[in-house]
């Protein structure tokens, strides 16, 4: 399976999964993001039965080079003390997180926004799914929970459900729907700790609009400096009369004659050029304007190279003859 490694992906790359208590879980976490690739460069850690409390600051659970976002349970809300809560961990070399007080997290990614919902299913879900849409109606949406009894396949028909592998022993229940088709392939990883739930990578396959829409053509008339003259002389050299008189009174064939005619004459003087229009294309770019970026990439490659055969060599000079050791200068 083809991995691209890319810390802005089209798509938040996600791992998520039922930790069942992450406070005596944090330093494997940790340890996971410190030496594996996935872990490290993954866009969000959406977890969930966190099982933490008030009591438990934010400090405890940090993981380097991910911003914080929890949600802990309420249990004058939901009449329970004990487990749940949803914990968020968003890679600051993606994007930096807000959020707001019903555990739906609006991340902002590069070019494209992205709404991740981490929710505790209840009365209130659907409500919020469409007050989300509504907000942003553009915006790539996923949600994430864990569907014990229930799933969302009958609510929510313009979303797609991803997770396709088995998360706790046969049974698939932690699922996360997506408004975009193809948008993910889910991959199984092994538990956190003593869970008994697998964790699952969701790995973007989504590809952005500007690279699915086909190339286009334009063509115009590139009319250059002495082009109005040329077309001048070829008009007052032409026998007007002569054209005239194979239509005698028709004034709609005379018309016709004349406009393909001076269409004749600008296409031999002033050619018409063709040029391809990508969809990432910006109108203010001009081939002037591109002819300067182009100038620009050149010589920021050269003097990079410049910059890194100078180091080269500045390292070698700084080498002993015996046994390539650093010299003590």
């Amino acid at each position: 399976m083809e991995k691209r490694w890319r810390y802005k992906p089209s798509v938040s790359s996600v791992v998520k999964g039922n930790v069942n208590s992450l406070a005596n879980k944090t330093d494997e976490l940790a340890a996971l993001v410190r030496n594996q690739r996935l872990y490290r460069k993954c866009s969000l850690l959406c977890l969930t039965e966190t099982w933490l409390t008030g009591n438990i600051p934010d400090t405890n659970v940090d993981i380097p080079g991910f911003a914080t976002v929890r949600a802990d349970r309420d249990a004058k809300l939901s009449g329970k003390s004990k487990d749940g809560g949803l914990m968020l961990f968003v890679n600051i070399r993606w994007c930096n997180p807000g959020h707001d007080c019903e555990g739906e997290y609006l991340v902002s990614g590069d070019g494209r926004s992205c709404c991740h919902c981490c929710l505790c299913l209840r009365s209130s879900t659907r409500r919020t799914i469409a007050r989300l849409q509504t907000q942003h109606p553009d915006a790539f949406i996923a949600i994430s929970a864990d569907f014990n009894h229930i799933t969302l396949d009958s609510v929510l028909t313009a979303f797609h459900q991803y997770v396709d592998c088995p998360t706790r022993k046969n049974r698939t229940i932690n699922l996360l729907y997506a408004n975009v088709k193809d948008a993910y392939t889910a991959t199984p990883l092994p538990p956190l700790g003593k869970s008994d739930h697998n964790l699952v990578y969701l790995q973007p396959q989504y590809k952005p609009r500007v690279r699915t829409q086909p190339v286009t053509t334009r063509s115009f008339r590139k009319w250059s400096p002495g082009a109005d003259e040329a077309l001048r002389d070829c008009f007052e050299s032409t026998e007007w009369s002569v054209l005239q008189e194979l239509y005698g009174e028709d004034i709609e064939g005379i018309t016709h004659c004349m406009t393909d005619y001076m269409n004749f004459c600008m296409d031999v003087v002033v050619p018409v050029k063709t040029v391809r229009c990508f969809a990432n294309n910006k109108p203010w770019i001009t081939s002037s304007v591109k002819g300067l970026l182009n100038k620009k990439k050149t010589k920021t490659r050269r003097s990079l190279g410049a910059h890194r055969g100078s180091s080269k060599s500045t390292c070698e000079r700084q080498k002993s003859p015996t046994g390539g050791r650093w010299s003590r200068s």
